[in-house]
């Protein structure tokens, strides 16, 4: 959906899961915010796809009304909720932008004829919330020993679940990562997560840094499922 922002230093590592299908558990929404890059406006992702929020794509202008957008004045004085019309009108006017640029040259305000319509911080947090819970129950119906698996690779998982989408976050395209998870074999499943990136893209290395950070859940993981096993006394 989108290439990332630099992380800060307060890293987070999840440490507890609920065993309900629609749970989102509050480390795993920082990761995955920490490792998108919050805008309450449109722009277009490295791909070209029309990105809101938390890393939220929007497929088309009919989505687009669907969204809490607001009319500003500014950056910091929401006037009144949007109509659906300029809502379409906003998300056409980014989609005939450039694409390949950072995407804080989509902000409405930088003089591009782009409107000024944005989310509330609120409401960025609620779309996200409700992206998450989507992506949990669809992980629990292909994975359906999730609740098992050690929180990193969870972890792992809804973050990747999430920045790529459940339409192509499947088996037939991730044929070596899912069995490795179904095996628990996370040693492989970290081998196997790396998402492509293309040498020259905006935000390359940020992706980069993304995949090192799920290799580094999955390698975590194993290393737990390790210690479980020493643990677990002799049958």
């Amino acid at each position: 959906m989108s290439d990332t922002k630099r992380r800060t230093n307060n890293k987070t590592s999840p440490d507890s899961w609920v065993h309900s299908p629609d749970a989102v558990n509050e480390s795993v929404k920082k990761f995955v915010r920490d490792n998108e890059k919050p805008a309450d406006y449109f722009y277009r992702d490295t791909k070209g796809k029309a990105t809101i929020g938390i890393g939220l794509m929007i497929p088309d202008a009919e989505a687009a009304k669907n969204l809490p957008l607001y009319v500003y004045e500014g950056r910091d004085r929401p006037i009144r909720p949007a109509k659906d019309e300029e809502k379409a009108e906003a998300y056409r006017r980014v989609m005939a932008a450039p694409i390949g640029q950072v995407y804080t040259e989509y902000d409405p305000l930088s003089g591009k004829g782009l409107s000024n319509l944005r989310l509330k911080t609120p409401d960025m947090e609620f779309l996200q919330e409700q992206r998450l819970r989507e992506g949990v129950r669809y992980l629990h119906k292909t994975f359906p020993d999730l609740p098992t698996y050690p929180a990193p690779a969870r972890a792992a998982l809804q973050d990747m679940e999430y920045q790529i989408g459940p339409t192509k976050f499947k088996e037939t395209t991730w044929e070596k990562l899912f069995p490795a998870v179904r095996d628990r074999d996370w040693q492989r499943a970290a081998k196997e997560s790396r998402r492509n990136i293309h040498n020259g893209d905006v935000g390359a290395n940020e992706r980069n840094r993304r995949n090192i950070e799920t290799r580094k859940l999955f390698e975590e993981a194993d290393r737990i499922e390790r210690a479980r096993k020493k643990r677990k006394p002799n049958s």
